[in-house]
């Protein structure tokens, strides 16, 4: 039996670069860069890179870190109080000075494939060295060092390049004008495990600080929303009764009628601004005379008024409104173009006296409700009739007449018009031919159109059938 070889896979030998099988570095594949790059970094000083990581308020590394292209979670600096003490971003933007001067520094050189908007630090409670290069008279900022947390950030990431290019200029400028600058500096590792700590505890309170805003914000909205429901549930309550009064008393009403009616009648009669109550086609109509609002100790005219009551609802009808500046009428502060009070509490109020019938406490409601104004609740301000308003002439309001002392009129007709020629249009309503109408179906009866009409002494028919049919009607 021969004796086989295993081969174990040896493990990758392990980099400075975070995140590099996930491809976060231009260059994951090509092992010779890889190495190049790892050690021109491990030359610098570093201990570990990455690009692209947030970096915040609470960020601290033990290692010595690159961080290419950060993302600042920092406040804007234009939205803090000068007394921030915390760490603050401004933009390097598209089409602002500092962005155009880099793109006009990079643009000629070669594997330039331009650079994003990003940010930097603007303002700290801590001490941080610029790392910027002068260009045309200006400082652009290229990165910046935090001793305290051991942090190197460059805002301008050199892998973001074509590397098919061949002699690589843009790489070549960033990498070079990065190591003269760190070389510089003098990179110190400290021990940064209490500051860690620190910003553990902060972030965490913070975080629970958040936290609670939010679930606080979630509770208000919860509160609100079982306001509403509640709110909703107590009106549908309320309407309930109303609509099951409003049965019972329609059905009361609806079994006596007429003594429903005239005693309510009679008892809106004994209120004394109440007069020329009357059964109208539209319902029962009445006036209450003049109302005055006395609002702020000032008493205002408001107007003439008339009521027209029926089992939908009351109309309120001023007889001498007043006209706006587009010449409209208006009725009153509290009531629509409709006739209708205005008002959600209101039309249910009406609703309750309405449904059993209550005239008289309907009416007095309705003339103290005209009489009152509530200027967060009203349909037209007040100050359209203290303003010398234009006025209608008093006049009464069109209705139909009472329905107790109506008499029936018939409609007019026209006699028809002989033209001469002893021919008659359709309007002419009498013939010389004619001998009278159809005692069975009225027809009208003419000696040249039915010349065979029957006479007898049981009456005229227009033909046999109508003879026959009446006879038969009637024995």
């Amino acid at each position: 039996m021969t004796e086989e070889t295993i081969t174990i896979p040896s493990e990758p030998k392990r980099t400075i670069f975070e995140g590099l099988r996930q491809g976060n570095f231009n260059f994951y594949h090509d092992t010779i860069r890889v190495i190049k790059y790892n050690a021109y970094f491990v030359n610098l000083g570093f201990e570990r890179v990455n690009v692209g990581e947030e970096f915040g308020q609470h960020t601290y590394y033990p290692q010595m870190t690159l961080m290419i292209s950060p993302t600042l979670k920092l406040q804007k600096d234009n939205e803090v109080e000068a007394e921030y003490k915390g760490l603050t971003k401004i933009g390097i933007q598209r089409h602002e000075p500092t962005y155009d001067l880099w793109c006009k520094y990079l643009n000629d050189k070669k594997g330039y494939n331009g650079i994003s908007s990003h940010y930097i630090i603007k303002r700290s409670n801590e001490d941080i060295k610029p790392i910027t290069i002068e260009y045309e008279g200006k400082e652009l900022m290229l990165g910046q060092y935090l001793k305290e947390r051991n942090i190197v950030l460059l805002y301008i990431n050199p892998f973001c390049t074509d590397f098919s290019v061949e002699k690589n200029e843009y790489l070549d400028l960033i990498l070079k004008l990065f190591e003269d600058k760190i070389k510089k500096l003098e990179l110190t590792k400290i021990d940064v495990t209490e500051k860690m700590k620190i910003a553990f505890v902060e972030k965490f309170k913070s975080e629970i600080n958040s936290k609670m805003t939010s679930i606080r914000d979630n509770v208000r909205c919860n509160e609100n929303e079982i306001n509403n429901y509640q709110s909703s549930l107590i009106r549908a309550i309320k309407n309930l009764q109303v609509n099951k009064k409003q049965i019972e008393g329609l059905i009361a009403f609806s079994l006596n009628t007429d003594d429903t009616i005239k005693k309510a009648i009679e008892e809106v009669k004994t209120l004394p601004f109440v007069s020329n109550v009357n059964l109208i086609a539209d319902g029962i109509g009445m006036d209450i005379g003049d109302i005055s609002i006395n609002y702020n100790g000032e008493n205002t005219y408001i107007g003439n008024y008339y009521l027209i009551i029926n089992p939908d609802g009351v109309k309120v009808h001023c007889k001498n409104p007043i006209l706006n500046k587009e010449g409209t009428e208006i009725e009153h502060p509290h009531i629509n173009e409709d006739n209708n009070c205005y008002g959600g509490e209101r039309g249910q109020k009406i609703a309750e006296y309405l449904s059993t019938f209550e005239l008289k406490k309907l009416v007095f409601y309705i003339y103290m409700f005209l009489k009152t104004y509530t200027p967060e609740d009203c349909y037209n301000h007040l100050s359209l009739w203290t303003d010398n308003p234009q006025r209608r002439p008093l006049k009464e309001i069109k209705t139909n007449n009472d329905v107790l002392s109506a008499s029936f009129q018939g409609d007019y007709f026209k006699e028809r018009i002989d033209r001469g020629r002893n021919d008659y249009n359709d309007e002419d309503d009498e013939r010389d031919n004619y001998q009278g109408s159809c005692d069975n179906c009225s027809d009208s009866i003419y000696s040249d159109d039915n010349p065979d009409y029957v006479s007898n002494d049981d009456g005229i028919f227009c033909c046999d059938e109508c003879a026959n049919q009446y006879h038969s009607d009637n024995n």
